[in-house]
């Protein structure tokens, strides 16, 4: 391994190969938590009316009243199509991951998204 994660520390030739991580690799990862991301924004979907807006089966006051230092996107607006805007800006941020586009930026806007 030239360039990689484990390239700059000295450890055995059979460790470094074993345990070490290539760019392949990492993109490999980014892939599959992208499309793993997708996925469960799809399922997710079929609910945005039922777990999400204001007629939920828990509604956002309820939420914010349990615990009012909390945050999180969907509590700026419980309406269904705003929730249905966060799930395409989190797709989108999943797909560009995917494709491999500023990949550090919606690596962390996923990852605000999925911890919103």
């Amino acid at each position: 391994i030239k360039h990689g994660f484990l390239s700059h520390i000295k450890l055995p030739l059979g460790v470094r190969h074993s345990f070490g991580l290539d760019y392949r690799s990492m993109a490999l990862y980014r892939i599959c938590i992208s499309f793993l991301i997708m996925v469960d924004l799809w399922l997710r979907s079929y609910w945005i009316h039922d777990h999400y807006s204001n007629l939920a089966v828990w509604p956002m006051e309820s939420s914010i009243a349990m615990n009012r230092y909390s945050f999180s996107f969907h509590y700026i607006n419980g309406a269904y199509g705003f929730q249905a805007f966060l799930m395409i800006v989190a797709a989108c941020s999943a797909f560009f991951t995917l494709i491999g586009w500023r990949w550090r930026l919606f690596g962390f806007v996923n990852w605000l998204m999925m911890c919103s």
